[in-house]
């Protein structure tokens, strides 16, 4: 029995009917459909989606055990796809279908018509039908179609890149041209070519990335053993110094005892002439005391001999020095060796200021960089006609350099605009501040010491519109009014602070220090304003030595 196939569809969902259930008027639906719908009315009253006939209270429903096995035979015979079919808002529909349009799978460039899996089948089966080109569907017939002569776009045009039907190939006679077949086989293969070239240099970049890796557990695994050697020395010097500590100490203990021995023998002789010439002063005082003057004449005493001049025992009992003055000696020596020596070896790791250049990067096309990148000046040329420049005394040109720290120490000078009525800025700063314009220290990316000469006077603040101020966060700190040859930051990442010092010849003066705990790479940078003003950074940081004993 045949059987249409708009009954084999819910009138809900107008798909196959998955899981067919009858209500009492004998219209099918899915299952879950029918279930969906009954709840969405708003009446008391339940009614037919199919007919509106309507139930006074909820109907049941009757599973069609025959709808399923003819819906089954159906997919299998016609090959129909239930709950993936019907063409939903957004796809193509097959231009055969009557009734339910189903999803288009195939597009026909040459019957320029869309077609289902149903309708499919005569392309895939005729012979003749199978010569026709099919492509993804379209949903907009007129894109493979000429828009001048309304015809099949068939060819391409390598000159003008263009797609062209065959009335279009008259006007380009002249031009190379190949079918769109070929020219799609050309561009495959190109991009088959990039997709190799590109897995070639992607091959290429994983083993240098790999080879990076290796380089960092190699480099982890030798900084462990470094770590793990130096510790030991240290811990033997350690135990050698604690050792030869405990020995000092046990030979100087020795000394003490054997000397207060020596005076222990000496007391005790002393007392013992004490303790008789107490007793003779008893026998003398009782005899002074004696009443009876016969028994005071007759009574004889035997007194040990009295010296008033005795030589008394008087040792010189000293400690022996001399262990303590050699031992001292070598420990002088040892505290010299690790102060000056070492102290010289880790200072080698600290990085040059010959090592910094500005980025141009960074930079805006107003500013000019020396051949070397060392030195940035402002180009005077269009300035005047920047309204922004002009209205905007606070907007200069910020500069970054190319270095980033966040370890160790790092000291840099800056020269400053010779001209001491230029607005300049000098500090460091996050590479993530990307505002070229805007001065340093007014943001929480940057940290600066500024000089401002005729500046806008902020509001309630009681600091003076012109002179030199540290900055960071739009705060200002007043710093003496010294203008400086040179800057001097002095930047530790270990301990957290950047330090800024005004630089002559001879001398560095202190100026202002700011503590920080650095989250990223730090950058040197400035920012100058002024036409013509200049800035460079120092070849020579003379006074790095002077700096790290104020630091330290």
């Amino acid at each position: 029995m045949i059987v249409p196939e708009d009954e084999l569809k819910c009138p809900i969902c107008l798909d196959l009917i998955d899981n067919p259930v009858t209500i009492p008027c004998g219209h099918n639906f899915c299952m879950k459909c029918i279930v969906k719908y009954w709840p969405r009315t708003l009446s008391s009253s339940y009614s037919c989606p199919h007919c509106r006939k309507s139930f006074s209270r909820l109907p049941s429903l009757h599973p069609n055990t025959m709808l399923r096995s003819m819906i089954k035979h159906a997919v299998k015979s016609k090959g129909l796809k239930p709950n993936s079919a019907v063409a939903r808002d957004g796809d193509w529909h097959c231009d055969v279908c009557t009734g339910t349009k189903l999803r288009a799978v195939k597009t026909c460039v040459n019957c320029l018509a869309s077609f289902c899996d149903v309708h499919l089948r005569p392309h895939l089966e005729s012979s003749v039908l199978r010569l026709h080109g099919l492509r993804d569907p379209v949903s907009d017939m007129q894109e493979i179609l000429c828009k001048h002569h309304k015809r099949l776009l068939e060819y391409f045009c390598k000159k003008h890149w263009e797609c062209l039907c065959s009335l279009c190939l008259v006007k380009h006679r002249k031009c190379p041209t190949q079918t769109v077949e070929e020219r799609r086989g050309v561009k495959e293969a190109d991009y088959k070519r990039k997709l190799i070239a590109i897995k070639t240099q992607k091959d290429n970049i994983q083993e240098a990335i790999n080879i990076v890796e290796d380089t960092e557990v190699e480099i982890s695994v030798t900084a462990s053993q470094f770590k793990a050697d130096v510790t030991k020395h240290f811990v033997d010097l350690g135990e050698i110094i604690a050792g030869t500590q405990k020995k000092a100490i046990a030979l100087i203990e020795a000394e003490e005892l054997e000397a207060l021995g020596q005076t222990e023998s000496v007391l005790e002789l002393l007392n013992l002439k004490t303790q008789k010439l107490e007793e003779c002063e008893d026998e003398i005082n009782e005899q002074i005391n004696e009443t009876d003057l016969f028994d005071f004449l007759k009574h004889k005493l035997v007194l040990p001999p009295l010296y008033e001049t005795e030589q008394l025992p008087s040792p010189e009992i000293k400690l022996n020095g001399w262990v303590v003055e050699k031992i001292t000696s070598a420990l002088i020596a040892l505290k010299s060796i690790l102060n000056t020596q070492l102290e010289s070896v880790l200072d080698l790791q600290e990085t040059d200021a010959c090592g910094l250049s500005f980025d141009s990067s960074t930079s805006s096309a107003s500013v000019l960089l020396s051949e070397d990148s060392c030195a940035v000046s402002v180009e005077e040329a269009d300035l005047q006609a920047w309204k922004d420049y002009v209205v905007n005394v606070d907007m200069g040109f910020r500069i970054l350099c190319t270095q980033g720290f966040q370890s160790r120490q790092h000291y840099w000078e800056v020269h400053p605009p010779v001209d001491r009525n230029s607005n300049w800025a000098i500090g460091v700063s996050y590479r993530t501040a990307s505002d070229r314009y805007r001065t340093l220290g007014e943001d929480k990316t940057s940290w600066c010491i500024k000089s401002r000469v005729h500046m806008k006077e902020a509001a309630g603040s009681e600091l003076p519109s012109q002179g030199l101020f540290a900055y960071h966060d739009g705060v200002a700190h007043e710093v003496p009014q010294q203008y400086p040859r040179n800057v001097g930051v002095y930047l530790d990442c270990d301990r957290g602070f950047v330090s800024f010092f005004s630089v002559s010849d001879t001398k560095a003066t202190f100026w202002y220090k700011y503590k920080v705990l650095f989250t990223d790479p730090v950058h040197p940078a400035v920012w100058l304003r002024e036409p013509k003003s200049k800035m460079k950074i120092s070849e020579q940081s003379s006074s790095k030595s002077q700096v790290s004993e104020v630091m330290d």
